[in-house]
């Protein structure tokens, strides 16, 4: 009867054990599909729609559609000086194409490449200035400030104290400052050049 007793209350207590892990586990699991809902729950973006029947303010803007000659297609810089349209082009042997900047009717060309006092030998593509005041243009390591007198285009030299032949990106910021790229090669981008012709990088 003592073994019997004690075969029983050993095969009972085997089966307690093996019931109460598997509870165990259900109860593990129906909490962790819970925290998963709930996280679920909290990360959904309701999205809402809304309708607007009439503005308070409204406008109207009218287009007119203008032909243009082929050469403003492919600008490298354009800009508005007094009356006219200019396209600045530094690839070809005329760089400057005037239009009016009403009707984009062509007007003429200035600018030849060539060894003469009013020529560019080999001008920069990026302008170093150009404002309301002046348009300058970076030919070599001199400037060529480009305006208009009676409608008809000047070119006139202006003092640069440049002591490289050739600047990369230069840009006038003030009268006596001016900024440029330093080199692929320098630990800096840029480089200040001040009107002694001082480069500081």
């Amino acid at each position: 009867m003592k073994d019997k007793y004690t075969y029983l209350k050993g095969k009972s207590l085997v089966k307690w054990q093996f019931f109460d892990f598997n509870m165990g586990k259900g109860i593990k699991k129906i909490f962790t599909f819970m925290i998963l809902l709930i996280g679920l729950s909290a990360c959904t973006v309701r999205s809402t729609t809304e309708i607007y029947d009439t503005f308070d303010a409204t406008s109207s803007l009218l287009g007119e559609k203008h032909d243009i000659p082929p050469i403003m297609l492919y600008p490298k810089n354009i800009f508005l000086k007094d009356s006219f349209l200019v396209v600045f082009n530094e690839k070809i042997d005329t760089c400057f194409q005037v239009f009016d900047k009403i009707g984009f009717g062509y007007k003429y060309a200035f600018g030849i490449k060539g060894e003469g006092p009013d020529d560019l030998i080999l001008p920069a593509s990026q302008l170093v200035a150009n404002n309301h005041n002046e348009t300058i243009v970076l030919d070599m390591n001199r400037f060529k400030k480009i305006s208009f007198v009676n409608d008809q285009p000047t070119i006139s030299n202006l003092e640069f104290s440049g002591a490289q032949p050739f600047y990369n990106g230069l840009i006038k910021l003030t009268d006596s400052l001016y900024i440029c790229d330093s080199g692929l090669e320098e630990e800096n981008e840029y480089a200040f050049i001040y009107p002694n012709g001082e480069l500081k990088k």
